[in-house]
């Protein structure tokens, strides 16, 4: 017995799908791949660092956001960083603003089920991404 086909989705039906989904899902190569809840140190390093960026960022023209903001280093693939930072004038997908162009740090956090990916296959889309001067991986096991 063969496996199913994959569904292929082009980059707008994901949009439609997820502005209206209950839980968020990445985007990539025409697939949807829904994301795993984070555990206790994946969330408490997130929203330590977004934090942390967020104080040090105040008086400056950025803006610091959390996983909720999706961004999109090109026009086929959605991701939602753990955390990303954009200056001066933000650049948005369309008047949603859920969908960051121009971020210039992202921040990911590796786990044991998405380090290869974060490492490999992300950084070489957020690389698209013209704005980008910092790709940070911070993991959870390890100093």
């Amino acid at each position: 017995m063969s496996a199913a086909p994959k569904i292929k989705l082009t980059p707008e039906e994901y949009l439609k799908a997820e502005r209206l989904a209950e839980f968020k899902s990445e985007y990539a190569g025409g697939e949807v791949f829904a994301m795993a809840g984070a555990g206790r140190s994946h969330t408490l390093l997130a929203g330590n660092l977004f934090s942390t960026l967020h104080g040090f960022l105040k008086n400056n023209p950025c803006e610091v956001f959390n996983s909720d903001m999706r961004v999109s280093p090109a026009g086929d693939q959605y991701f939602y960083p753990d955390v990303s930072v954009a200056c001066s004038k933000l650049k948005f997908l369309d008047d949603s603003e859920d969908t960051l162009l121009n971020a210039i740090v992202i921040v990911e956090m590796l786990s044991p089920s998405t380090a290869r990916y974060d490492r490999v296959g992300k950084f070489i889309e957020y690389r698209k991404m013209h704005s980008l001067q910092d790709y940070v991986l911070v993991s959870q096991d390890q100093i």
